[in-house]
């Protein structure tokens, strides 16, 4: 069976993702995902290496994220926060569901997060979900 590799932290990009990114190239790979990931009963795996996101970050050679101290430490916490296991494969939507369940909607994903360069960008994301 078909399945995208995805990092666990990557389970709180897709629920702050409104079409910004590192680069243009960036965005049309991490919309062309999400349309892929949403369109269907897909399933994924989790991983702590680089995945179909990664795979136009500029923070990555395409080997290896330039990073990867700081996201191993995220994707751990998302891990752990979400009871995921390495190599475990659900469905896309089984994957957002409990980070949707275990972190956005408890607000326990700032706790992760807050070293992330987004950081500010998903706290006015999730205010303005909240005022609509």
């Amino acid at each position: 069976m078909e399945y995208y590799k995805i990092r666990p932290h990557h389970g709180i990009c897709f629920a702050f993702y409104i079409g910004k990114g590192y680069s243009e190239e960036f965005v049309e790979n991490m919309n062309g995902l999400q349309t892929v990931l949403k369109g269907g009963k897909k399933r994924i795996q989790i991983t702590e290496d680089l995945d179909a996101v990664c795979s136009k970050c500029p923070n990555s050679d395409g080997k290896a994220c330039f990073t990867q101290e700081k996201v191993a430490w995220l994707d751990s916490q998302v891990m752990k926060e979400c009871g995921f296991e390495k190599h475990q494969v659900l469905s896309y939507e089984e994957f957002t569901d409990t980070v949707q369940s275990r972190l956005i909607k408890t607000g326990d994903w700032k706790k992760i997060c807050s070293c992330c360069s987004w950081f500010s960008c998903c706290e006015e994301i999730e205010q303005q979900k909240k005022e609509r």
